[in-house]
């Protein structure tokens, strides 16, 4: 389906509606892809796939700065892992700041939005559960203050944050049918 309003909303939400990734990112995959080229010294036409020397932070250490740095309120301490054009998409992001759409562009609209998300969560508080490790990428998985499972997957260039996504668990519908069978119990 194209973009625009489909007939009961994008996955079945009413009034919503579908945006491809170049529409929600703008230039941002084009111009990952043109860094990843040359600040690695290939081609910009390097066929996808092929492996790059990517100067990104120890995943681990990054992690557990990145959480110690939330977990003391520290926005400034989080934002030094950000470039200053980082694209940040969040579903919070969507309620905290509705005219965003959840994609926030650029730093300084990254500290505005998470200082406004500080002052409605001030028993904010993250766990780290896992680290994963890709090309470019790290995902962190942790749980916050309310037990809800999130991954924030973060593309690097130049050792900083250039995308960054926060994505909240969903749970299965056999998680859920198993909650409620626990219930009934």
């Amino acid at each position: 389906m194209s973009m625009g309003a489909s007939p009961d909303g994008a996955h079945g939400c009413p009034g919503s509606h579908r945006v491809s990734a170049s529409d929600l990112l703008g230039d941002t995959v084009a111009a990952w892809r043109m860094a990843m080229a040359t600040d690695y010294g290939g081609p910009p036409d390097r066929p996808m796939g092929q492996c790059v020397d990517v100067t990104m932070p120890d995943a681990v250490e990054f992690a557990e700065a990145w959480i110690a740095a939330w977990n003391a309120r520290d926005v400034e301490a989080v934002l030094e892992h950000y470039a200053s054009d980082v694209v940040f998409t969040s579903p919070t992001a969507a309620r905290v700041v509705p005219e965003s759409g959840g994609v926030i562009n650029g730093k300084p609209a990254l500290r505005s939005y998470w200082q406004r998300a500080l002052e409605s969560n001030t028993d904010l508080h993250f766990t780290l559960v896992g680290v994963y490790v890709g090309i470019a990428t790290i995902a962190l998985h942790y749980e916050n203050q309310h037990g809800s499972l999130v991954n924030e997957v973060m593309t690097f260039s130049e050792g900083l944050i250039v995308v960054g996504h926060a994505t909240h668990h969903r749970p299965l519908r056999t998680e859920e049918a198993g909650a409620r069978m626990a219930l009934d119990d």
